[in-house]
């Protein structure tokens, strides 16, 4: 019976859209639903357990999800972004919910966390749910903008940044000079200079090569 039961559990934990993972004190992987272990480029769950995020993510990205866990251990909740590499080297964008994960005696023996990953290839689906999130008061954001704009051999003026974080936003030429309170000419001239840069034809291959090479960050950059 009780065999019975926690594989129902883990049949049930499978089922649930998204990514499913907890992870003890240690940082060791606890448990995981077969998505999350798909995503990681393994086969069987075996393959993750008692595993760290310094085994598998780089070791900035794993020190972050490791802060995130110490204070969700420490009895809280949070709803976290963060921009990271998959296993695949592919960029995307990461939103957690974490929480901690109690026994039968109300001890925290784990931090559980249910994450949407988004990568280029689901871009429009990942600003429905940033639209939707924002909505929710309190977000604990570890992941901060970057400063200098620099994307391998590229660099982007703080200028076109901000143009790129309207854009990213839905925002047309007219609307971004006007929150920028600059011709609307001004503004069009940014866009083709990064198009330019990025070698692009068209606004929305601009905004697919750009989540490509990582500029997502801008998403969260306050111009």
């Amino acid at each position: 019976m009780k065999d019975e039961k926690i594989h129902n559990l883990s049949n049930l934990i499978d089922q649930i859209p998204g990514l499913v993972f907890w992870k003890d004190d240690q940082n060791r992987y606890f448990g995981t639903n077969d998505e999350y272990v798909r995503l990681l480029g393994f086969q069987e769950k075996s393959n993750v357990i008692e595993q760290k995020d310094y085994d598998i993510y780089p070791s900035k990205e794993a020190e972050i999800y490791h802060q995130q866990d110490n204070y969700i251990m420490q009895g809280n909740t949070g709803l976290f972004i963060d921009l990271g590499t998959l296993p695949n080297l592919k960029r995307a964008i990461a939103i957690s919910h974490k929480k901690p994960l109690v026994d039968s005696r109300n001890k925290i023996i784990a931090a559980i966390t249910h994450a949407t990953f988004f990568t280029h290839e689901n871009y429009s689906r990942m600003l429905l749910f940033m639209h939707q999130i924002t909505k929710i008061s309190e977000i604990s954001t570890i992941y901060r903008a970057k400063h200098d704009f620099v994307y391998g051999n590229l660099n982007l003026t703080f200028r076109q940044a901000q143009v790129i974080h309207h854009l990213f936003h839905g925002k047309t030429a007219v609307e971004t000079a006007c929150l920028l309170k600059l011709s609307p000419k001004t503004v069009e001239s940014y866009i083709a200079s990064v198009k330019d840069k990025l070698n692009c034809t068209s606004r929305s291959e601009l905004i697919a090569h750009a989540f490509q090479l990582g500029f997502i960050d801008l998403l969260f950059f306050e111009p």
